[in-house]
């Protein structure tokens, strides 16, 4: 537990998983987006990853696979967003392309951040596994 929460310590706070919803005209209409925990896609893919690290018994090994994980749903939800915020332009729905947007900004940020913990920390030491 000591070494999930050491690798948590890396992690910016806009890789935390976010449960809201994201809110503009459109969106408020009942459009389920990754960020909101009913999204089923998400939840496939982090139930898959969950079942998967628990497989792996080297802690360093492990810890590569959820950074590798933990990037797969990023990009997922970057590709969403970004289709989503796409809609929004082609719709002329400024509200919601300004915040679809700042989301998918966010989603970038984070999948960045995960790019450097693992280049940098996580995928040297299960390399020296």
């Amino acid at each position: 537990m000591d070494r999930n929460r050491e690798l948590l310590a890396h992690l910016s706070p806009e890789l935390i998983v976010s449960v809201r919803q994201p809110e503009g005209p459109a969106i408020g209409r009942g459009a389920d987006v990754p960020g909101n925990a009913r999204h089923p896609g998400a939840r496939v893919l982090a139930g898959r990853e969950t079942a998967q690290s628990r497989m792996v018994q080297d802690p360093d090994l492990r810890d590569a696979g959820l950074v590798a994980s933990a990037q797969r749903i990023e990009h997922y939800e970057i590709a969403v967003y970004g289709t989503l915020a796409t809609w929004a332009k082609q719709l002329g729905l400024d509200e919601d392309l300004r915040t679809l947007h700042a989301i998918l900004q966010e989603e970038k940020r984070a999948d960045e951040r995960l790019t450097e913990l693992a280049e940098r920390i996580v995928n040297p030491e299960a390399a020296q596994a």
